[in-house]
C-alpha cells in the first residue's frame, strides 16, 4: 500500500480514504455548532492533500456514497439547543427543560444537570441527571421546546461514563432491570445475525437446522422487543417471561404474518 506524507505525518491510501469517509460521516454535525469548524477543517487537510498526492478526493464521492439519515428535526432550534446545552455541561450548570414525550403526547418541564450530548440514528440526545425522576435520563434535542440554563451549578457524584452507562442498554435503550434476553433466529436470518456484534454480552449457538440462539444481558426491553418484531416469523423469543408474553400479546394485535416495525421512542 502506498504511503504518503503531510508534514511529518504518514498515510497510507487506505488512512486517506478514512479521512473521506470521517468528512462525510461528521456532516452529520450539521445544524450544531461544530458543523462549519469540521467543513472548515476537513476542507483545509484535503487542499494540502491534493498539492502533494495523486489522490482526488472529489473523484472519491463518484465511487462511495453514503446512506445517512437527515438530522431530525428543525435544525436552527437543534442548534440552538446543541449551543445552549454544550455550555451548561462545560459550566456545570442545570438548564431547565420543556421536553415533548411522545409517549405520553404531554410537554413537561424539567430541570435536568446536562452530562453529555449524544449522536444516536440521524438525532441529537442529551443525557442528564433529571431532578424531577432523580435518575439520569435521556432527552431528544429536536423534542425539546424551550430551554433555559439557570444560574445553578451542579456536580456530579462520581465522574459521568457513557461507555458505563450504555453498557447494559439496547440500542442506546435501557431499563430499571436486567435480564437475560434468548432469541431464535431462523436459517435464513441467522446468517446476517452471526455478521454483527448487537450486543456487548451477546453468545450465539448455532442449531442444527442452522437456526441460532443469540443470548444476551440487558435491561433495555423496549428496544429488543422492536427488534425481535422487526423480523416477523423469523425471530422467536424464549426469554424472559416478561418479554415472551408481551410478544405474544403483539401479535395476536396485529397479523403474525407480517414484518412489524415498530418505531423506538426516548422519554
Amino acid at each position: 500500500e502506498a504511503e504518503y506524507s503531510l508534514g511529518l505525518l504518514k498515510f497510507t491510501e487506505g488512512e486517506l480514504l478514512a479521512l473521506f469517509l470521517g468528512h462525510n460521516l461528521l456532516t452529520q454535525c450539521k445544524g450544531t455548532p461544530y458543523e462549519q469548524p469540521v467543513i472548515s477543517a476537513f476542507n483545509k487537510i484535503c487542499c494540502y492533500l491534493q498539492e502533494t498526492v495523486n489522490i482526488d478526493f472529489g473523484r472519491l464521492s463518484d465511487f462511495i456514497s453514503f446512506d445517512l439519515e437527515p438530522l431530525r428535526g428543525e435544525e436552527k432550534r437543534v442548534a440552538s439547543h446543541f449551543a445552549s446545552i454544550g455550555e451548561a455541561i462545560e459550566k456545570k450548570r442545570t438548564i431547565e427543560i420543556a421536553h415533548y414525550s411522545i409517549a405520553r403526547d404531554t410537554c413537561q418541564e424539567r430541570l435536568v444537570d446536562p452530562y453529555q450530548i449524544r449522536f444516536y440514528r440521524g438525532a441529537w440526545y442529551l443525557i442528564g441527571f433529571c431532578h424531577l425522576r432523580k435518575a439520569i435520563r435521556i432527552f431528544a434535542l429536536d423534542r425539546i421546546q424551550a430551554l433555559q440554563t439557570t444560574k445553578n451549578k451542579f456536580s456530579m457524584v462520581e465522574e459521568f461514563s457513557s461507555a458505563k452507562y450504555f453498557s447494559d442498554a439496547f440500542q442506546m435503550f435501557k431499563g430499571p432491570d436486567l435480564h437475560q434476553v434468548k432469541i431464535w433466529f431462523s436459517p435464513n436470518q441467522a446468517r446476517w445475525i452471526k455478521e454483527k456484534l448487537w450486543h456487548s454480552t451477546q453468545e450465539l449457538a448455532e442449531q442444527p437446522d442452522g437456526s441460532t440462539i443469540l443470548t444476551m444481558t440487558t435491561s433495555g426491553l423496549i428496544q429488543v422487543k422492536s427488534w425481535i418484531l422487526s423480523f416477523g416469523s423469523e425471530a422467536k423469543i424464549l426469554a424472559p417471561p416478561v418479554l415472551v408474553n408481551e410478544i405474544i400479546n403483539e401479535k395476536i394485535t396485529y397479523c403474525p404474518c407480517m414484518s412489524i416495525n415498530v418505531t423506538p421512542v426516548l422519554i
